[in-house]
């Protein structure tokens, strides 16, 4: 697949913008834009995020919960890295963070625990492949706002799938 078909597919499966993909492979709108336009060739580590994004969606998943309306709620069938480590301010796709569709700082722990707390909620296993840090997520679990009945749900997978879950009194964030 060349490049312009790469970030084609990408952004239309992953449901981002150009300025939202821009900002999430940590370059400009400009140089996507001239990726996009063939311009410029794609970075090597921009390709490979992509191929690791789009991945990520036809990743093996489990069902572990019944939730709102009797939707099964579904979680990644195994360990998992995240894809997506934003490292300069960045948005979730809108069939995620559908209501604020804020601005999100990239250090910022109430922004993490937001940002897990999101894709848990309204997210699919994908989106929190692509968005959520296990490893963090289990260390700030009693952070992270996340809907009781999910909660619950998401606990006993973490801990099936080997995740120490910190598990002090829950404190909002």
């Amino acid at each position: 697949m060349n490049d312009n078909g790469l970030l084609v597919e990408a952004a239309e499966r992953l449901h981002l913008s150009q300025t939202d993909l821009a900002s999430v492979l940590g370059v400009t709108q400009a140089a996507l834009s001239a990726w996009k336009t063939g311009k410029r060739q794609l970075n090597n580590a921009a390709a490979e995020l992509l191929r690791r994004a789009l991945e990520a969606l036809d990743a093996p998943r489990v069902v572990i919960g019944t939730g709102w309306k009797d939707q099964q709620v579904s979680a990644p069938a195994e360990r998992w890295t995240p894809v997506f480590r934003p490292t300069r301010p960045y948005r979730l796709p809108v069939h995620i963070d559908w209501s604020a569709r804020r601005v999100r700082q990239p250090y910022d722990d109430a922004d993490t625990a937001s940002l897990y707390a999101t894709a848990i909620n309204n997210g699919s296993a994908a989106d929190v492949r692509l968005w959520v840090d296990p490893e963090l997520l289990a260390e700030y679990w009693s952070d992270i706002p996340i809907d009781p009945p999910l909660r619950a749900m998401w606990a006993e997978h973490l801990r099936s799938l080997g995740y120490k879950l910190n598990e002090r009194e829950h404190a909002a964030v």
